[in-house]
């Protein structure tokens, strides 16, 4: 949505803390369950990448 760019001020933090759930996810989780949880980081990741690649085109405001 354009002009909406400074809501990734708000979007990179939450999915970090997600990330670092989902790390978490891993690590406590038997190796046979960890797909939800790998799909969790992987996904939040991209986000975060996402996120800041937004941030750098518009000046970290649009």
């Amino acid at each position: 949505m354009p002009l909406l760019g400074w809501g990734n001020w708000f979007l990179i933090p939450f999915a970090a803390v997600g990330a670092v759930i989902a790390a978490l996810g891993i690590l406590f989780t038997h190796p046979t369950k960890r797909g939800r949880a790998w799909a969790g980081l992987v996904l939040n990741g991209i986000v975060v990448v996402v996120g800041i690649l937004r941030l750098g085109l518009g000046g970290g405001v649009i």
